[in-house]
């Protein structure tokens, strides 16, 4: 194997050599047409090693191309000296570019393994476009406006990493693979493709971001965003307190993590073919919130001490799922499929219609699935579960909970604590859990079942008639029944249990 070494300086008066057996370039009075050296490996593994400097002033190279079968090309600034302007960079199959002030119009690189390309912050100026397509690329820009950059590598696995700077960018394409674009000046558009990329968007804010296939993430900060739109795949949207206009989730189970803003800015979410979900998991005060396609809301509801609309204003569609805050939150379903967590605080969860999922967190909150098959979780604390119509289970975990089947065969769980347990209408199944619990029964309430019957626990019966002598109470196989005025309670593997009047109360 063998290395050919080229080392070159251009600064704008002396010939610049080529490979042994080729002319050197000569500038004509600071101008110089074409410059191009292609390495051809005479045998498998032979690599060409090529360093271009670049110093002196007011100079201006056409083309200027080094490459070769297999390669390695540096081009680089010796210092920050002015007028330098390359109009056509073109890259080999591996490159390291690095200018301070050295204008490059146009910079293509072909594909291979990796290209680095940065420029500097005393660069003036403006790039028209960088386009490279080795397997990994990396784009530092400075302090100098870019038009296009285009990047992209063939397979999967990490992939570009574009970086803008204060000049700002028009357009970012990445294409394949898992790429991060980073971008601390304005760019107008970024699009990506393919893989799992990543897009920070910081104080400059961006006009548009789209996102293409994978798993994708979009962070913003405290500049604006006018329109994210996420392609296919369980995307991310992390918002910041700069607020967009619009956010388009495409397919795909997506998130959109809210971030506090001014009180005159608010965006549009508008969920796509997959179970979206909007969080306010960040918020520093409790969120009032309805899954309302009609309406733009306040996003923090008006107290005494807080304006109206004081962290923005919000207008969701399409969005099945809502996240609270570590506050006490007012979240309100709609006629669909909910899935509504409170997180900490005190919290009331309203799943209205549609088969609903509510997790009230730590905090004593609220939660009344409404009409569906409802699933409810209480979390810690004392919490108050309402299933409503149909079948639902309601969970009280930690806590001293009070869970209210309604209408419907309903399942109720109790947990830790002393819990209050009323089924309702319909035959129900309860289970108290550990703790002295209540089994609360009345007209109507069906043919019940107790699955954890213990003698801590106690039994209050409304519209019965006698009192304890007005119920019948036997054994039925290895179970207890009790039959009340408005159905039986069965005591699943209590045959042979003595209940006397103190562990019941009539109302």
């Amino acid at each position: 194997m063998v290395t050919e070494v080229l080392n070159v300086t251009f600064d704008g008066v002396n010939d610049v050599s080529r490979l042994p057996g080729q002319s050197s370039v000569s500038f004509d009075d600071g101008w110089m047409g074409y410059y191009s050296v292609y390495y051809g490996a005479a045998s498998p593994g032979d690599t060409l090693d090529a360093t271009a400097s670049f110093t002196g002033s007011n100079w201006r190279v056409k083309t200027l191309r080094i490459a070769g079968d297999d390669n390695t090309s540096t081009f680089r600034d010796l210092d920050n000296g002015s007028g330098r302007r390359i109009d056509f960079l073109e890259l080999g199959y591996n490159s390291d570019v690095d200018l301070i002030s050295t204008r490059a119009r146009y910079i293509f690189g072909w594909d291979g393994d990796r290209h680095d390309v940065t420029l500097g912050d005393q660069q003036v100026g403006s790039t028209f476009s960088i386009n490279l397509y080795a397997t990994r690329n990396f784009v530092t820009t400075g302090n100098a406006w870019v038009k296009i950059i285009d990047t992209g590598g063939e397979g999967s696995g990490a992939g570009d990493v574009i970086t803008i700077g204060s000049g700002g960018v028009s357009t970012v394409n990445t294409w394949g693979r898992d790429d991060h674009i980073i971008a601390n000046g304005w760019v107008r558009h970024v699009n990506t493709d393919a893989g799992n990329d990543t897009v920070q968007i910081g104080s400059e804010g961006s006009f548009a971001v789209r996102t293409g296939s994978g798993a994708d993430t979009v962070t913003t900060g405290t500049g604006w965003v006018e329109a994210i739109n996420t392609g296919s795949g369980k995307d991310v949207v992390n918002l910041g307190s700069g607020m967009a206009g619009i956010i388009s989730l495409g397919s795909g189970d997506d998130l959109v993590n809210l971030t506090e803003g001014a009180p005159d800015l608010g965006v549009s979410i508008r969920g796509g073919t997959g179970v979206d979900e909007v969080s306010f998991s960040g918020f520093s005060s409790g969120v009032q919130i309805v899954l309302d396609e009609d309406i733009w809301q306040s996003i923090v509801p008006a107290t005494p001490t807080q304006e109206e609309g004081a962290a923005g204003w919000l207008h969701l569609v399409m969005v099945e799922n809502l996240t609270g805050s570590a506050y006490g939150d007012h979240l309100t379903g709609d006629g669909n499929r909910n899935a509504l967590k409170g997180l900490d605080g005190n919290d009331t969860l309203l799943g209205m219609g549609g088969e609903d999922t509510l997790t009230g967190g730590t905090g004593s909150d609220s939660l009344d699935g409404g009409g569906g098959k409802d699933l409810l979780f209480g979390g810690n604390g004392w919490d108050v579960l309402i299933g409503g119509a149909l079948n639902d289970t309601l969970v009280g975990q930690g806590g001293n909970d009070q869970l209210f089947g309604g209408h419907g065969p309903d399942a109720l769980r109790g947990g830790n604590g002393s819990d209050t347990l009323e089924g309702g209408a319909g035959n129900d199944r309860l289970n108290g859990g550990a703790g002295a619990d209540l089994f609360v029964f009345g007209a109507g309430s069906g043919n019940d079942k107790v699955f954890d019957y213990s003698d801590a626990d106690s039994f209050e019966i409304s519209d019965h008639a006698g009192g304890f002598a007005g119920l019948t109470i036997e054994d039925v196989n290895s179970d207890l029944r009790i039959t009340h005025d408005g159905g039986t309670i069965l005591l699943l593997g209590e045959a042979g249990t003595t209940l006397t009047a103190d562990d019941f109360l009539f109302s």
